[in-house]
């Protein structure tokens, strides 16, 4: 499935929950990369609206179980057909991986995708169908779908984001390093799938992040997942950024020290940091150290209060409460480019 239109995984959940208001939503079917982030908007969705997720991987079925199971009936003398076991309320049914099935099971679920129905049952009122797949050109083994399947849902072309990843990053409370140095290289957050070599993805990333909160950093353990050319590059800006942990605790005893204007690592690791470290309490000291910042302290500075706004770390109520305005008024005349 190849379309020119584009979503985030964050305009995505919009758009999913909509649709999951409606009486008689739709089906979707999600295309993109592995390791984008599909399931987890599906995921989400589902918590944030109460409804249960139920995951069918096509792969792993048989049509007979999407058509329902034959029970003969000796009493009533007839046989019946006995669907999954499905919610009573309405749910998300999703269809994980679903082209990676053999057409024979792609097309016993159509009906489902379609009509909303295994045999005589009849999925709950109100109940979103979700499917999702890779394309033939990430060479996950999927195979083709057919054009009634094409015809039967809202197809999105899902593509990473680099402010949504950021943003679902520091929710989960996963080490700044892989976020400060992704600032510099963004491009290496989604690579081309391989089948021969490990690659980078937003869900590669997060098994590195979990890594190295377990104290599983070394460059042939990053390489094993991201693979070996971006795992010695995020060594070496990691090596770039050694000492960073002083810096950011004299920032925060309201000290003066500044990285080098030729420390761009040093500079990207203080400004990510900063941003999880910033509160009401220690807000006033954050600013007055970037009011006296040097000019080569600009882009970063920026950077932290760009994102720390926008991630909701500090809020404009803060920045003109009675204490700080001044020194809000100060640091927005100084940074005028950037905050209006």
């Amino acid at each position: 499935m190849e379309l020119q239109f584009t979503v985030t995984p964050k305009r995505l959940k919009e758009k999913l929950m909509k649709l999951a208001n409606l009486e008689n939503p739709p089906a979707v079917f999600l295309w993109g990369k592995p390791g984008i982030g599909k399931t987890q908007v599906v995921y989400q969705v589902g918590a944030e609206l109460g409804l249960t997720v139920k995951v069918l991987v096509l792969s792993l079925m048989d049509p007979v179980e999407l058509k329902g199971f034959i029970f003969p009936d000796r009493e009533k003398k007839r046989a019946e057909i006995l669907p999954l076991n499905f919610p009573k309320e309405k749910f998300i049914l999703f269809f994980d991986e679903f082209n990676t099935a053999p057409t024979s099971v792609q097309n016993a679920a159509m009906r489902i995708v379609l009509e909303k129905k295994i045999g005589d049952y009849e999925l709950p009122q109100g109940t979103l169908v979700v499917c999702a797949g890779n394309r033939i050109k990430d060479k996950a083994m999927v195979n083709k779908i057919s054009s009634a399947m094409v015809n039967r849902a809202i197809h999105y072309n899902v593509v990473p984001d680099f402010g949504d990843f950021k943003e679902y990053w520091f929710s989960k409370g996963l080490p700044e390093e892989v976020i400060a140095y992704l600032e510099m290289d963004t491009q290496y957050l989604s690579m081309e799938p391989d089948i021969d070599k490990p690659f980078a993805s937003p869900r590669s990333w997060e098994m590195v992040g979990r890594l190295i909160q377990n104290g599983i950093n070394d460059v042939e353990d990053i390489g094993g997942v991201i693979g070996e050319d971006v795992a010695v590059r995020f060594e070496t800006f990691m090596k770039k950024s050694f000492g960073i942990g002083e810096i950011v605790e004299n920032v925060l005893k309201g000290k003066k020290v500044y990285v080098k204007e030729d420390e761009v690592e040093k500079g990207i690791m203080l400004a990510t940091i900063l941003v999880n470290k910033v509160d009401e309490n220690n807000l006033a000291t954050i600013l007055e150290y970037s009011i006296n910042a040097p000019k080569h302290m600009a882009p970063y500075i920026i950077l932290w209060i760009k994102t720390a706004m926008k991630l909701g770390k500090v809020k404009s109520s803060q920045l003109f409460s009675s204490n700080i305005q001044d020194l809000t008024m100060k640091f927005t005349e100084k940074y005028k480019f950037v905050v209006e």
